[in-house]
């Protein structure tokens, strides 16, 4: 893919973040883009239960070569796009934290919030898998004990990738997603443990 378009295909698609995951860049195989429609399906009919509108916070921590460290909350979708989208290079590391105060409520951002980051990072649909465990419940959602998953464009085609240089992006790239569980004691007589649970997800460009 020729680099400017790459980069104007990028822009289009975080100003239309709201469609994602259908605003993912890659080249996806017919059962791939059928998964993806699934899961931008799945997330429109789930978002209102796992995500909270009325509690929203992503914190992120960057840093790179130079050591300097900046730490950042950011409770309104148009204030992350605008610090995502500052036109200059991604840092060296970058890490973005969401929240919930158990694995039974909701994440602490809007479906916006998680939207608009997850279409700048380009966020595998992988990893929904993990962010499906958490939500409004009223029993514990036992989608699996444990979530792995990997994909990689490592060897991919040079003009099959998704370059973006004002980013600092070659276009590959290894991703990681899963999701942690373990147990954890509570104060409750009836029931003295409870589950604590992390979704996690790298990318390694």
């Amino acid at each position: 893919m020729h680099r400017g378009q790459s980069s104007d295909q990028f822009n289009d698609a975080l100003a239309r973040a709201s469609e994602y995951p259908k605003t993912l860049l890659r080249s996806f195989l017919p059962h791939q883009v059928h998964k993806n429609n699934c899961y931008f399906k799945s997330l429109r009919e789930t978002e209102d239960e796992v995500f909270d509108n009325q509690e929203q916070k992503i914190e992120i921590w960057e840093t790179g070569q130079s050591n300097r460290f900046r730490s950042c909350e950011y409770t309104t979708a148009e204030d992350l796009k605008g610090h995502l989208d500052r036109g200059c290079k991604d840092p060296q590391i970058r890490h973005a934290f969401l929240e919930s105060s158990d694995s039974r409520s909701p994440i602490n951002c809007s479906p916006e919030m998680f939207k608009t980051i997850a279409t700048h990072q380009q966020v595998g649909t992988s990893f929904l898998d993990a962010v499906y465990a958490f939500g409004d419940q009223e029993e514990p959602k036992d989608l699996c004990l444990m979530n792995f998953s990997s994909t990689h464009t490592l060897k991919t085609p040079q003009d099959k990738l998704v370059a973006i240089p004002e980013l600092g992006r070659s276009g590959r790239e290894f991703q990681v997603s899963y999701l942690l569980r373990s147990v954890e004691a509570k104060k409750d007589r009836d029931w003295p443990w409870q589950i604590r649970q992390a979704a996690v997800y790298h990318s390694l460009t």
